[in-house]
Formats: C-alpha cells, structure tokens, sequence
C-alpha cells in the first residue's frame, strides 16, 4: 500500500487528499479539463454522425475528433491553472496591501503603546521579509527555466 501523505501536508492551492495525496486543486482542474475535452469530443462525433455519408466533413470530423478532444483538455488545463495563478497572485497582492496599510495605521496611531509599537514594526519587518523572499523565489524559478 503507498505512503498516504499527512493532513498536514499543504501546497499553494490548500490541503490535500488524505486518501490520495493529491492537492484538490489539481484533481479539480484534471476533472474540468477532462469534461471540457469529453464534451466537445462528444459534440464532434454527434455533428459528424448527423452528416450524411456522401459529406466529405463527415470523415474529417471522425478522424479528428481524438486530436480535437485532447488538445481541448490540454488548453482548457493550461488556461485554468494560469488563471488560478494570476486569481492567487492579485490575493496575495490585495492581501499584503491591506496588511502593510493596516499596520502603518497602528504604528502612526498615538493610541498604540510603545510595546505594542514594537511588536508592530516587527510584523511590518516580517511580512517585508516574506514579500521579498516571494518575488526572489519567483525570480529565480523564472530564471531557472530559460536556462
């Protein structure tokens, strides 16, 4: 029997399958993408069958519609997961905005403590740190692959 992977185990789309190990999300854009291929695989050969035999498309449409089919799950595959990439980076983005905001608020507020001033400016450090060492890590993936 294989490893199953922890509840802990996490990606960048959220948690796992515990009976799989598989990361929702992909499962999730695997299903669309397969419909998507599925149903227009299933609309081509309906089409062709409704053309009379004498229709050279006729043919064409059911010698094709393999190809078709797949390369459809293929786009539809790469589209999804480009768009939940580009939907996950305007969160991030949104979200590190709002924060930093938030905490220059605090930090300039006369009602916040020294201590609690303190405390502040370290998490505005630390949300700094990590939002640096995000577009480095992008970088260097970026990078990597022109290589």
């Amino acid at each position: 029997m294989p490893h199953l992977e922890s509840e802990s185990s996490r990606t960048q789309s959220g948690a796992r399958s515990k009976r799989h190990g598989i990361p929702f999300g992909r499962r999730t854009v695997a299903v669309q993408s397969g419909v998507a291929g599925s149903f227009i695989g299933t609309v081509l050969v309906a089409v062709a069958n409704r053309l009379p035999d004498s229709n050279p498309w006729k043919f064409w449409l059911l010698l094709l519609t393999p190809v078709l089919s797949v390369s459809i799950t293929g786009l539809v595959s790469w589209v999804t997961v480009e768009i939940q990439g580009l939907v996950r980076q305007h969160r991030l983005a949104s979200l590190s905005t709002q924060l930093k905001t938030d905490l220059e608020h605090a930090l300039a507020s006369s009602l916040t403590s020294p201590e609690h001033r303190d405390q502040l400016r370290g998490e505005l450090e630390r949300l700094e740190r990590l939002l640096v060492k995000s577009a480095l890590s992008k970088v260097e993936s970026l990078t990597a692959e022109n290589e």
